[in-house]
């Protein structure tokens, strides 16, 4: 399955469960969108032997909502059954880069390509490449994920990264935009690490070791202090600060707070500051209600091709409905719109007509003008009238001494001398030095008041502290 078997995005909803559920815990959240931002309410936060019967009413509540269509379900797939990673393309262009991105994540993964579902949410183009973030899972592990959901009575209609989901909301509610910062997701069954260093995701890894087994085996602790030195790795790869290390603690697990000590005390090598999440339980179901609802750039759903979730791909058949009913309708509305357009272009093309043939009579003074005939026969009464008006036009127009009056008006001792001046009827010449451009500009600016369109020609000249200028100004038509 490759990039191009897209998910389907459902409708805007203002309403979403985030789901955190495995065989010994459970956590489910509904967020609300409103004008205020995001809600969230905790519906069960639950870890015990047994939590078939506390489940049964947040789970019947998400089953009226979503039969409803009133909301979403959102769950992660574990990042210890999916690979996260960034890939470096080594051209500018992002069309290349598309077509050689799957073959580049075929050779790191442990798995086929052709066997997984994948695809590239976040392409940068840095230093004249194209930096990729990869995120892939084989069809069994995307198969296996959808059952077990199932066998909790869910049917999540996305199915979101889990690794992803954590940086995003980490970046949402704290400030990830210097520095280097890990985020632990310490749950039951299993602990997930997420780096990321200047606002941008490093990378997620995983351990199936979670709190149940490292609060009865120091052995665990070790091995679950190994995984982890793995962030100090990703820091010195990537260049990042040799300061603190931000280390944000999350997730069902770190409601135990002597296990919390212990594994704080374990990670002293980091040399991080801990920082410990306002509500722990239900970082990782915020972060997937949330995602649900903002629909980020970033955002990803395992949920696509063959996955996809019954009731979204009944809704984006409706959307496909509306859209083509609202295609009809537009079409004849503009049908309409165009047929009566049509009509108004014809009236005032009859209307254009007339008042050029009323103009054609009373310019020429005949009875009559023959169609077709009207503009040429008008342009001749106009070039006989101009002929004998002229001389009064020239009696009557600005004198040659008032051109002269204008010029000399600008012409000042040491400021601007004229070498030469010339007139003819439409036109006017100047040529002289100026103490500065500005006088230059000055009375070219004076010119366009009267009427003229004055072209200017500046250069220094023998003077170094004037300005030659040559002037040529035309009657402005």
């Amino acid at each position: 399955m490759n990039e191009t078997d897209s998910s389907i995005p459902l409708p805007p909803l203002r309403r979403s469960f985030g789901v955190d559920i495995s065989a010994d815990y459970v956590v489910i959240v509904r967020s609300q969108q409103s004008r205020s931002g995001i809600q969230h309410e905790t519906l069960i936060a639950e870890s015990s032997q047994d939590i078939s019967q506390a489940v049964q009413q947040p789970l019947a509540t998400i089953r009226s909502d979503t039969t409803l269509g009133l909301a979403s379900v959102s769950m992660a797939m574990p990042v210890t059954q999916s690979s996260i990673r960034w890939l470096t393309a080594p051209f500018p262009s992002l069309s290349k880069a598309r077509k050689v991105l799957p073959s580049l994540l075929d050779i790191q993964l442990p798995f086929p390509i052709e066997k997984c579902v994948y695809g590239f949410p976040a392409l940068e183009r840095r230093e004249g490449k194209v930096h990729a973030l990869a995120i892939a899972a084989p069809h069994e592990a995307v198969e296996q994920r959808i059952e077990e959901a199932q066998g909790w009575k869910l049917d999540p209609h996305r199915l979101d990264h889990e690794g992803l989901a954590l940086w995003d909301q980490y970046q949402r509610e704290q400030d990830a935009a210097t520095g280097f910062h890990v985020v632990i997701y310490l749950g039951i069954d299993r602990t997930v690490w997420v780096a990321g260093m200047a606002g941008t995701l490093l990378g997620a890894w995983s351990s199936r070791v979670g709190a149940a087994r490292l609060s009865s085996s120091d052995e665990a602790i070790q091995e679950w202090r190994n995984r982890s030195m793995r962030a100090t790795a990703l820091q010195q790869t990537q260049g990042g600060p040799t300061g603190r290390t931000t280390i944000h603690w999350c997730g069902p697990g770190c409601t135990n707070e002597s296990l919390k000590i212990r594994l704080q005390a374990a990670l002293e090598s980091l040399n991080g500051d801990h920082h410990m999440d306002p509500d722990p339980e239900t970082f990782l179901a915020r972060a997937l209600s949330t995602r649900a609802l903002e629909q980020p750039d970033d955002g990803w759903d395992f949920r696509r091709g063959p996955y996809v979730q019954e009731q979204a791909a009944a809704f984006s058949v409706k959307a496909k409905q509306k859209i083509a009913a609202i295609a009809l309708v537009t079409a004849g509305l503009l049908l309409a719109l165009n047929i009566g357009f049509n009509i108004w272009v014809d009236r005032q093309e009859d209307a254009l007509d007339r008042r050029i043939r009323e103009t054609a009579l009373t310019l020429t003074g005949l009875p009559r003008v023959e169609p077709g005939q009207e503009v040429l026969l008008a342009e001749r009464a106009l070039a006989a009238q101009a002929e004998q008006v002229e001389p009064f036009q020239r009696a009557l127009g600005p004198s040659r001494a008032m051109h002269w009056q204008l010029l000399l008006a600008h012409g000042e001792v040491d400021l601007l001398t004229y070498d030469s001046i010339g007139f003819d009827d439409d036109s006017l010449r100047a040529e002289g030095t100026a103490q500065s451009r500005d006088l230059v500009e000055q009375l070219e600016a004076a010119l366009q008041a009267e009427g003229w369109e004055p072209t200017v020609q500046l250069q220094d000249a023998a003077d170094l502290q004037r300005v030659h200028f040559r002037l040529t100004a035309r009657r402005a038509p």
